[in-house]
């Protein structure tokens, strides 16, 4: 309903609409149309289609002879159901096809030779490797006839490409069945396989490990795991024996543990007196305090302070600099540097800090102030938006090893690849199952409970099943030249594909795997008695910890370096300011917000004062209003329409359901009361001509408090509006958010909004306390930079302009206190600063004066 109302569309609201519009009324002649303009369709990646899609494309191509239907896809490789891809759709694709029109590509064109026979022998001498063979049987491929041009060659000879390193269950941790346990055999099979890479690249070093005619490079190898804490295990483990990685992921960096714990800090620093919010950043895993530490700053009040006083600083740095600036200056100030620098996934971990960093850097000149940049920062973890901007980046653009989910290598190719964990992702399920029917059209169903619970749950573990069967096909046909994997009796690894592949139940249906009964040696003449049979394609070794040469540094003898020394100036007076940094010490970055209300303000109004009154303050409230007005159309901004805004933006913030009443009077009050005695009123304003939140940046040439109060005080009514300003001296851009800019009758008007509670009756806005609360908060310097802001911006667009006759004017609306029943003279400030002031200001700011 939201979605209509607001009228807009999914991806998945798309494919329902075709579909829906395919079987109704119309859907034959909307066929007819879409078949004449394309007669032919081809759908690559079809085994990652689901039942929708597939219905759609039947019911346009269906009994059509003249027009064709092509779907080109790999089943064993359908490896995206968490995506909602369903391989049970190519399945009945399948059916609908018939044996007579399936063809089959039999050339493997990225791996070696050797390689290709290696995957054809281990799945090929399987039963029903990938578990439904009458629909996804394992046909052998053959290879690239140029697929050896350019081999792997170690110390001149070319090695087994599909090895197996077996961890043996002696001196390890193990379980009472004599199982290797799930940790200790990721930490040997980490280590196992990092010794391997480190051989390989200090072979490379001294010329013995070639690819082709070049040295075999770090970034030639991927390590390919089924999660990001597997790769993790395998970070660390290559990193304690000195060689760099990267991983490549699509996960957003507002999901990371370094997104938390910098909102956590952030809303400390925002909040730098409350004691509560600082030791909760001191805790987070930024700063990461121990416990004790924190607990004794309640009896250290000097450190206490210290620490309050720091972050003090960083906010008085935020609001007169800047979020970098204060962003950097956390860094420095509380060592989170040297701090990430020391743990194991510390380049991980700065990567993904200083990528928040330069999101916030470039949302904060969309979102203004602290209270509004956590607002949005707050929205980003909920996964409101989704670009490729917030994609975790590489921790380094050198060409080093790569860590890779099986997932995310899908379409791509490495000359050498590990697959240190073959044996993870596979329990079984004990609960609830969601489960195909074993027979055609493969409907879906979810058990919660029947009397066939068990029946289904196992045929939901032979989907489990075969989809890891299609996870390991991956990975392994990843490799051109080199697949290395770990092996054993793990715990828990007779659920995995490997464990079917090498140990099936030939009785069992659905599938399952006998390796949970086997011992060690049978385990491991399972795998000799594979490797006797792939003629020399596949190799058994043991896996011995054993540690791998030192890798070899370029020769740095020679010249000492030293570095070239600066005599460049940098200017640190050149800077983004604003209307709040002009009143820097002055706390104006709240210029329309209350103080914090007590909590029981926030709940549902029941005293007798008008609820307009009563309505939250503070920021999050403010914020609230502000857009709300941002969004709504004024001229129809009434009824259910404006309810379900008002609705929408309360929840968005947290306050109670109860003020939406409140809020819709407000609302109302301030869009119907006339704003001069010709009766204008923001009800009149359409769209076309207002502009909401109007963003500037104008040029600001060397600005000091003096030369700022020098020019307002040739002027009466403002020589007290630039005493007490001290700012430091700044040049660079002045920026700032103008709330409304709206057009009537030619001229151009700017309007702020303010939700400041000046009291509980209507007499409290009145042009005396409104002049009052104007002075107190310095808001005439604040329309004064608009204006020239504005007064910029118009000159540079509207063709002919002059202040006189195009400027309206500047009004500040006091939101709680408008009522249409008394006009202009409750809640409504109005000034229209003289003509000589703005060009006064213009020149001083543009470095004229």
């Amino acid at each position: 309903r939201r979605k209509r109302q607001r009228q807009v569309l999914s991806f998945d609201d798309l494919l329902r609409l075709v579909d829906e519009a395919l079987a109704g009324a119309g859907g034959p002649a909307l066929a007819a149309a879409i078949r004449e303009r394309f007669p032919a369709a081809l759908i690559d990646e079809f085994q990652d289609t689901d039942p929708l899609q597939y219905r759609i494309f039947q019911r346009i191509y269906r009994r059509c002879d003249e027009c064709g239907l092509f779907l080109i896809g790999d089943p064993k490789q359908a490896i995206y159901s968490f995506r909602g891809a369903d391989i049970f759709t190519y399945m009945q694709a399948k059916n609908d096809a018939g044996p007579q029109r399936i063809h089959t590509l039999g050339t493997n064109w990225r791996s070696s030779t050797r390689l290709v026979a290696a995957v054809n022998h281990l799945f090929s001498t399987a039963q029903r490797p990938f578990v439904y063979d009458q629909h996804i049987p394992f046909v052998p491929v053959d290879a690239n006839p140029r697929a050896d041009e350019r081999p792997l060659k170690i110390d001149g000879q070319i090695p087994m490409p599909l090895c197996f390193r077996f961890l043996e269950t002696r001196g390890r941790a193990l379980t009472r069945r004599g199982a290797i346990t799930a940790n200790a055999a990721r930490e040997a099979a980490a280590a196992v396989c990092a010794d391997q890479i480190a051989r390989l690249l200090s072979l490379s070093a001294r010329g013995r490990a070639m690819l082709g005619d070049a040295p075999l490079q770090a970034g030639d190898i991927a390590v390919l795991v089924r999660s990001h804490n597997d790769g993790l295990w395998m970070q660390r483990a290559l990193r304690t024996r000195g060689i760099a990685s990267v991983s490549l992921s699509q996960q957003s960096v507002f999901d990371t543990l370094e997104a938390e714990a910098l909102q956590q800090v952030l809303t400390a620093v925002n909040d730098p007196g409350n004691e509560g919010r600082l030791k909760g950043a001191l805790a987070s895993g930024l700063l990461d305090w121990p416990a004790e530490q924190i607990l004794a700053l309640d009896d250290q009040a000097q450190q206490r302070e210290a620490a309050l006083d720091r972050f003090h600083a960083y906010r008085d740095l935020w609001l007169r600099r800047g979020f970098q600036r204060a962003f950097f200056a956390l860094i420095e100030g509380e060592g989170i540097l040297e701090r990430l620098r020391a743990d194991p996934d510390g380049e991980r971990r700065l990567t993904n800090l200083l990528h928040l960093g330069e999101l916030l850097q470039a949302a904060s000149r969309q979102f203004a102030g602290p209270e509004r940049l956590l607002r949005w920062l707050a929205d980003q973890r909920c996964g409101l938006d989704a670009d490729d901007e917030r994609l975790l980046r590489l921790e380094s653009d050198e060409a080093l090893v790569q860590i890779v989910t099986i997932h995310k290598s899908k379409g791509l190719e490495y000359p050498v690849v590990f697959i240190p964990f073959p044996w993870v992702g596979g329990t079984a399920n004990r609960g609830p199952v969601v489960f195909h029917a074993p027979d055609p059209p493969y409907p879906v169903y979810l058990d919660l409970g029947s009397d066939r619970l068990e029946a289904h749950q196992a045929l939901a573990a032979a989907e489990e099943l075969a989809e890891r069967l299609r996870l390991l096909y991956v990975a392994v046909t990843r490799a051109r030249h080199l697949c290395v994997l770990t092996w054993g009796r793990i715990n828990n690894a007779e659920h995995s594909a490997l464990a079917w592949l090498l140990h099936p139940d030939p009785g069992q249906d659905p599938p399952r795997s006998l390796m949970k009964d086997l011992t060690e040696d049978e385990i491991r003449a399972r795998l000799e008695a594979l490797a006797d049979g792939a003629g020399g394609a596949i190799e058994i070794k043991t896996a011995a910890e054993e540690p791998a040469p030192a890798l070899e540094s370029a020769d740095k003898a020679g010249e000492a370096l030293s570095a070239r020394q600066f005599t460049g100036r940098i200017t640190g007076d050149w800077r983004l300011t604003s209307y709040s940094g002009l009143l820097a010490g002055m706390d104006a970055e709240r210029p329309d917000h209350d103080p914090e209300p007590s909590a029981e303000t926030t709940d549902a109004p029941s005293a007798p004062v008008d609820a307009v009154f009563r309505f939250p303050r503070g920021t999050v409230a403010g914020q609230c209003l502000h857009e709300l007005l941002e969004t709504i159309d004024f001229p129809v901004a009434e009824g259910p329409a404006l309810a379900e805004a008002i609705q929408r933006h309360l929840a968005r913030y947290a306050i109670d359901a109860a003020w939406q009443p409140a809020a819709a009077e407000i609302v109302r009050r301030t869009l119907d009361t006339a704003l001069n005695a010709d009766g204008l009123h923001l009800r009149a304003i359409g769209r076309p001509d207002r502009l909401d939140e109007m963003e500037f940046h104008f040029p600001l040439a060397s600005l000091v408090p003096s030369r700022l109060a020098g020019v307002l005080a040739d002027f009466a009514g403002y020589r007290s509006t630039g005493q007490g300003l001290h700012f430091d001296p700044v040049q660079g851009l002045m920026k700032g958010f103008i709330d409304l800019v709206f057009r009537h009758q030619g001229r151009y008007y700017i309007v702020d909004y303010k939700s400041n509670h000046l009291g509980d009756h209507l007499q409290d806005y009145g042009p005396r306390q409104i002049k009052g609360a104007m002075a107190a908060h310095r808001y005439d310097l604040q329309y004064l930079v608009y204006t020239v802001a504005l007064h910029r911006y118009l000159a540079q667009r509207l063709p002919g302009y002059r202040y006189g006759e195009h400027f309206g004017g500047v009004y500040y609306l006091f939101l709680r206190g408008m009522h249409p029943d008394h006009g202009p003279s409750q809640g409504v400030f109005f000034h229209r600063p003289e003509p000589a002031l703005v060009e006064a200001l213009d020149r001083l700011f543009a470095g004229k004066n």
